[in-house]
């Protein structure tokens, strides 16, 4: 009998720790979901658009399902190469390397990372420096950066 309560112990306690980890998996699932938000916020706020990141992870995305079809009808591998090709065109596009750099700047901005933001931020070529938005948005890490060091 004792073994048979030793091993409903020992199952309880594994369910126990279960549940524990499954509430922290929630938990950070929350979170990112809640930075993911800040982040969408805060782009429409500024008025930055990052379409064209979901955009080339699209197309890479079915040119990737397209050639692996492609195995079993070969007009499908033309079809996925040239979905590929738009991918590789939008990710190495100054456009994209743009957006890319706004996207990290926010989303260290939201993570509290305030000094790798405004380095982010920083490294934009000179014409987005001439946009309202990436004003606005120095002034929010200045003053997030002040808040933290008082």
């Amino acid at each position: 009998m004792d073994l048979k309560s030793g091993q409903q112990k020992i199952g309880y306690g594994d369910k126990v720790a279960s549940i524990k980890v499954r509430k922290e998996q929630n938990r950070k699932k929350l979170k990112r979901k809640d930075v993911a938000n800040e982040v969408i916020a805060i782009e429409k706020e500024l008025g930055i658009q990052t379409d064209l990141l979901v955009k080339s992870n699209m197309y890479s995305i079915v040119g990737l399902i397209l050639i692996l079809c492609g195995l079993s009808m070969p007009i499908f591998i033309i079809f996925g190469i040239i979905a590929e090709v738009f991918s590789l065109k939008a990710i190495f596009s100054s456009e994209c390397k743009k957006q890319n750099l706004w996207h990290k700047c926010i989303v260290f901005y939201v993570k509290g990372m305030y000094n790798q933001a405004k380095a982010f931020c920083l490294r934009l070529d000179d014409e987005e420096k001439g946009r309202r938005a990436y004003k606005t948005f120095i002034k929010m890490v200045d003053k997030a950066i002040t808040d933290v060091e008082c």
